[in-house]
């Protein structure tokens, strides 16, 4: 009785070399950001998503639907990787998937790499795993699509086992997620593993719980009728701080984003909980005028952080103060970064410096 892993008819290379990638939501700004690192790399790249009628042709919604489903179908017929950047209720509900492809997902999954970019794990993984014969693996970018450069950043990817333990497919998951950890490797970016429901436990630390306060804070600012000139002019470092995530997060661009990330992990309802009782506790603290109280409560906080934690955090702050200090500087060495860069390159010294990095 011959090995499945050695029968031609499951013969599993020993590289994962795709060379036809496809974004199914690739008209979107992270859609186009990783098309942009997949041609980097030489890739041949398809991008599908809701085009313009005039692109299609059909003048009918219906009408219109009806194609983009199947271009999604034949964009994805013959390419060997296939990235869902799509809004995550759209993969979490049942009917995901015949939204995306029409009333039944296309067969022909077989040997292809399927990866989603949402920012929860557990729905979509669930949805993909549908796609029969296909290897599946979730992966959150945990940054977005206008940095320069993704050096120290963090991608999660959580691989999904096959059903029934298919050792061929066990193999061919294994293979698929070394290509995918070298290409982010290759970029400077810090890879995590984890499963689909490790990976959604752990966010509200770093996603929701900064979301609430940063609603919280803006709120505040709202309801209270702060003159938004004047903390933009005269705030404290940190003041400064959390207003450019006010404004980074709650632009028009990123609001639909924001939106389904509280709604779609269910895992943000105890951080709801804490910020509840805490603000509660807090409120009858100041009202009965108990120091001691906030105090303590305080110094609990604090002593919460390892040191290695306050000592990463301090630095980086006092970092971020000092350019947010001079920040017409900075921005006149980035919109200049060309030119800076041609003038050390075709620096007469060019010869010393380079002894100096070698020492």
């Amino acid at each position: 009785m011959k090995s499945p892993l050695r029968n031609p008819h499951n013969f599993i290379p020993d590289q994962f070399e795709p060379r036809d990638i496809t974004i199914v939501g690739g008209k979107g700004s992270m859609g186009r950001r990783l098309a942009e690192e997949f041609f980097k790399d030489g890739y041949q790249v398809r991008l599908t998503g809701e085009e313009p009628l005039a692109e299609i042709g059909p003048t009918q919604p219906k009408n219109w639907k009806r194609a983009v489903r199947r271009w999604n179908t034949n964009v994805c017929k013959d390419a060997d990787v296939v990235v869902f950047a799509v809004p995550i209720p759209l993969l979490s509900k049942a009917d995901g998937l015949s939204r995306i492809f029409g009333h039944t997902p296309p067969r022909g999954w077989r040997n292809k790499l399927v990866i989603d970019i949402c920012s929860t794990k557990t729905g979509p993984t669930q949805a993909l795993s549908e796609l029969k014969g296909a290897t599946v693996i979730g992966t959150h970018p945990m940054f977005g699509p206008k940095l320069k450069s993704l050096v120290g950043q963090t991608v999660f990817v959580c691989p999904v086992a096959p059903a029934n333990r298919n050792r061929v497919l066990e193999v061919r998951l294994e293979v698929c997620l070394r290509w995918l950890k070298e290409f982010w490797s290759r970029r400077g970016v810090q890879v995590v593993e984890a499963s689909p429901e490790e990976h959604d436990t752990f966010m509200p630390a770093v996603q929701f719980g900064v979301l609430q306060s940063i609603l919280l804070y803006a709120e505040g600012l709202r309801q209270s009728g702060a003159s938004l000139k004047h903390v933009q002019e005269r705030g404290t470092p940190n003041s400064r701080a959390i207003c450019a995530r006010v404004a980074r997060m709650l632009s028009p661009a990123m609001l639909a984003t924001y939106v389904n990330l509280a709604f779609d992990n269910p895992h943000n309802r105890k951080w709801l909980e804490i910020a509840s009782e805490s603000l509660t506790r807090l409120r009858s603290w100041i009202a009965a005028g108990d120091r001691a109280a906030v105090a303590a409560w305080m110094q609990e906080l604090a002593a919460f952080q390892s040191t290695s934690f306050r000592d990463h955090f301090v630095d980086a702050s006092v970092f971020h103060d000092e350019c947010f200090a001079r920040r017409e500087f900075l921005a006149a060495c980035l919109s200049n970064e060309a030119a800076v860069r041609l003038a050390l390159s075709s620096s007469p010294d060019k010869s010393d410096a380079g002894d100096l990095r070698a020492a």
